[in-house]
């Protein structure tokens, strides 16, 4: 099968620096780095293994499970990812470099994920803080999904399928008092207290904000999903009617 040849990293000046790529190349971390074609460019020996790839296999260049499949016979096209997960039930943590963000920026962030052969469904998202990433090399690709509608959507495409759109117009005003407390860091117990509504109340109001969002949307992807499209700016009605509610938050407008 023809591949491309993919950017190299030690070839060209680096995507990534050096420090960060000699360690994690052999760390304990599973990740990988695709282009724009979504080719492999590199994977740690962790992905690898993840992914029951023999490390005499080149990767670099090859697209996803497709071209694994045929590597491979049949009863082993199952990812070892995917048996752990159905065996376990506990999710894996992946550690993900792409272009959440900035436009030009690659960030790296940790997705703790369960997947199955047909879903992905993403239950935590948290920023690393022992490396970091130089980029302006590689082009655009999205790796990760939420589910939406029954189509998978990257996460990149999901953020774009919100960012002209005010939550005002997708939650109710309650569901966004509720939501906005906590875009702000306020945990469910809290939000009962200043809201003088039931615990149990916020927990299922919760829950149907999420919900809003797409399959795969827990409360670290609406927070991550909100702060990337400034909805800590779109303060509720209920707040800025009764300042004394929360005065030193809405001092920061």
């Amino acid at each position: 099968m023809a591949t491309h040849d993919p950017i190299d990293l030690h070839d060209r000046s680096q995507a990534f620096h050096k420090e960060f790529f000699n360690h994690h190349l052999v760390g304990a971390d599973p990740w990988y780095i695709k282009d724009a074609e979504s080719c492999y460019v590199s994977a740690s020996k962790a992905w690898y293994e993840l992914i029951s790839l023999p490390l005499d296999i080149m990767l670099a260049g090859k697209k996803g499970r497709d071209t694994f499949s045929l590597m491979f016979p049949l009863e082993q096209e199952m990812s070892s990812h995917e048996r752990y997960v159905r065996e376990s039930g506990n999710p894996i943590e992946l550690l993900v470099i792409n272009k959440f963000i900035e436009e030009r920026s690659f960030t790296p962030f940790v997705f703790s994920i369960r997947k199955f052969s047909n879903d992905l469904t993403i239950t935590k998202v948290t920023r690393p803080s022992n490396f970091d990433v130089d980029y302006y090399l590689l082009d655009e690709v999205s790796t990760c999904y939420l589910i939406k509608g029954g189509e998978k959507l990257s996460i990149h495409d999901f953020i774009d399928s919100l960012s002209e759109k005010n939550p005002l117009n997708i939650f109710t005003h309650r569901e966004w008092d509720i939501g906005w407390l906590i875009v702000m860091g306020y945990t469910h117990k809290e939000i009962s207290h200043h809201l003088d509504i039931r615990k149990s109340y916020v927990d299922n109001m919760a829950v149907k904000i999420y919900s809003s969002l797409g399959g795969g949307a827990d409360r670290d992807i609406f927070k991550f999903v909100s702060s990337v499209l400034g909805w800590w700016q779109f303060i509720p009605y209920t707040f800025i009617n009764k300042p004394k509610i929360f005065p030193y938050m809405l001092h920061m407008y």
